[in-house]
């Protein structure tokens, strides 16, 4: 994993593991039908765009973690 000063770069991981998941020609199967590969590309691209755009904040009150 590519590290940014301390942390890791996600967005370059998430493409990198996009890519490799990838099927050859940009196929999901020979036997979906057009709406079914538009609603999977759809929740890809959502799933995608969640992960890109999301992060989390860690608080440490000097006992507890907290995760926001």
């Amino acid at each position: 994993m590519a590290e940014k000063r301390g942390s890791i770069d996600m967005q370059k991981e998430i493409k990198q593991l996009e890519e490799d998941s990838e099927v050859k020609g940009g196929k999901i199967a020979e036997d979906a039908d057009i709406s079914q590969r538009k609603k999977i590309n759809k929740m890809t691209d959502q799933m995608t765009a969640d992960a890109l755009e999301s992060k989390s904040t860690l608080e440490f009150n000097g006992k507890e973690f907290d995760v926001k």
